[in-house]
């Protein structure tokens, strides 16, 4: 797949998690920043989960749960899948 291809199945997965409800029309805008941070600073599902929970709990407000961590977690190994 092409890095335009992996870009938009990463935004996808992001805007699927949706931990904020952003509202169905915005929310690949929403998410657009943060798959291209991952594409471009993460090489790993270490990584990848490290920079989504950084997010989750800094740049959100939100507290880790047993629920949030198992989310996290998923949505970086289906990431991991979509890095070159």
């Amino acid at each position: 797949m092409s890095k335009e291809n992996n870009l938009k199945k990463i935004e996808d997965i992001l805007g699927n998690w949706n931990p904020i409800g952003v509202p169905e029309l915005i929310k690949i805008d929403e998410y657009k920043f943060y798959a291209h941070a991952i594409w471009q600073k993460c090489k790993t599902v270490d990584d990848i989960q490290a920079y989504l929970t950084s997010i989750f709990t800094q740049d959100m407000g939100y507290e880790l749960t047993k629920e949030s961590i198992f989310d996290i977690k998923s949505i970086s190994i289906n990431i991991s899948k979509f890095l070159d």
